[in-house]
């Protein structure tokens, strides 16, 4: 497969790290890679273009979630991966827990049954969240504020890689999704249950619970000032974002960069309160929000993105539609992460804008310095053939076709039988395990005409025994523009 042929369909951005998966249900990771957050078996540096994630055989998958330092995966069978950092056993691994050493590629979250069940997975900032197919919430990871849920009288500072089933959610709904939020250190969690109430716990030092305090629970409270239709919900670093299945959007938490958006009817209430955005303040139907650090992005069901809070140079409470620029504008999922975004465009490539400083939008054209303003391509990870051998013969006349991903190239002459076709490739100038496969020489072959489609007619075809020779088609072949002057062998004699 040539570069400019894989597409995506999913999306999430890290705090500095990005991640997709693709058509194929691989995982393409860049940016930055200090707690081996790229999931590719190496720690340090960057990569400015998407690398692909290790991927256990015969694994294909199908979400994705990128946490501050560390990634969550969901796989079609619904296990659950993850890699990164570990320090506080967020990864649900109990192997160099309270290091700085992390987990550098895709590894089983506990096996067993309670990991072959899960629907939906949220990575936060130094915790993680899952929801089972029994609709409970499963926490492991950080507790320093309590954001697991275990209803200690205070947080603690003890890691947790043992994922647990929070079970101290009132009457224990079903619940439909959870998100992780927070900073390294300092996260909290948000949920929704099959009803439309919302749930939230652990840090609350901006109001980010939205139960009106200050404080912040170690176990889930009902945050009542909703109604009880959410749909979805959105935990960012210290605000939060939910939306009603009547089109409001309700915010609430920390507003110093006006990431709550127009929200209306504050009066004296604080912001520890969710509020309703203006109405129309974001034209259309709105089928998807996402609070970020300081920044908030919604979808229309137009595939027009806002954004609003720090956009990395004036901040504004107003909702602005990101700007098509040279690139497509029209988006099927977006997601943010500390100063950058991605978005999945409706042609399933993806795009992404902000800040760029450890390559995080993923273009190698993209300045490492400057701030991106309008949506750039990501730049499509590089394969190549470097050598195709068919037995003990090298073939050097191999050639793409970029329309269509095919490779071709001439077989050689080889006596009867079968013989191992053996093609060396790299991916990003690395190279990657060499592919063998059996080709068979038969005792006899087909010989047709194709004239793709150019005027002209074909003679029928003909099957050639071994050591048997061509006879001159009749009638002619004919084809505009050019003479039929006879057959020639491999070797190029007539």
């Amino acid at each position: 497969m040539p570069p400019g042929n894989i597409t995506f369909t999913q999306v999430s951005a890290g705090h500095n790290f990005s991640l997709a998966i693709s058509t194929q249900g691989n995982i393409y990771a860049w940016g930055r890679n200090d707690h081996g957050q790229l999931g590719n078996g190496t720690v340090g540096g960057s990569a400015s273009r998407p690398t692909l994630v290790k991927t256990p055989d015969g694994v294909t998958f199908t979400q994705v979630s990128a946490g501050e330092r560390h990634a969550l995966a969901l796989a079609s069978n619904h296990r659950l991966y993850a890699w990164g950092d570990n320090f506080y056993g967020q990864t649900g691994s109990s192997t160099n827990v309270g290091t700085t050493t992390p987990i550098t590629e895709p590894t089983p979250v506990r096996a067993g049954d309670m990991f072959d069940n899960i629907t939906q997975i949220s990575a936060g900032g130094s915790h993680s969240l899952a929801v089972s197919m029994k609709q409970e919430v499963l926490a492991w990871g950080s507790n320093e504020r309590g954001e697991l849920g275990y209803d200690q009288a205070t947080g603690d500072s003890q890691p947790h890689p043992d994922p647990l089933i929070v079970k101290t959610i009132t009457y224990n709904p079903k619940i439909t999704q959870v998100s992780a939020g927070g900073e390294f250190g300092r996260g909290y969690s948000l949920a929704i249950d099959s009803s439309g109430a919302v749930y939230a716990w652990g840090d609350n030092q901006f109001g980010q619970l939205g139960d009106g305090s200050l404080q912040s629970p170690t176990r889930p409270k009902q945050i009542y000032y909703l109604p009880h239709n959410i749909t979805q919900v959105s935990a960012g670093y210290g605000h939060s974002l939910a939306l009603t299945s009547d089109n409001y959007v309700y915010a609430w938490g920390s507003n110093i960069n006006g990431e709550l958006g127009p929200i209306i009817n504050v009066g004296t209430d604080p912001t520890a309160r969710p509020h309703p955005l203006a109405a129309n303040a974001i034209p259309g139907t709105i089928t998807q929000i996402c609070a970020g650090s300081s920044r908030s992005i919604a979808l229309n069901d137009a595939h027009q993105a806002y954004t609003w809070g720090n956009n990395n140079s004036s901040p504004s409470s107003t909702p602005t539609l990101v700007p098509a620029g040279a690139q497509p504008s029209s988006f099927s999922q977006v997601s943010i992460g500390r100063a950058h975004y991605l978005g999945l465009g409706t042609d399933q490539k993806v795009y992404g804008w902000g800040s760029n400083a450890f390559g995080q939008l993923g273009n190698t054209a993209a300045s490492p310095v400057l701030t991106q303003v309008t949506p750039i391509a990501v730049t499509d990870p590089q394969l190549a053939i470097t050598s195709v051998t068919f037995g003990s013969t090298p073939i050097t006349n191999y050639q793409a076709d970029a329309a269509t991903g095919v490779w071709s190239f001439d077989v050689p002459q080889h006596p009867i039988g079968s013989v191992n076709v053996v093609i060396t490739w790299t991916k990003n100038d690395i190279v990657q395990t060499p592919i063998t496969i059996v080709y068979t020489y038969k005792n006899s072959f087909t010989v047709r005409f194709n004239l793709a489609g150019a005027p002209g007619t074909t003679p029928a075809a003909q099957t050639i025994p071994n050591g048997g020779n061509l006879v001159w088609p009749n009638p002619n072949p004919t084809w505009t523009g050019h003479q039929f002057t006879g057959w020639f062998t491999a070797d190029g004699t007539p």
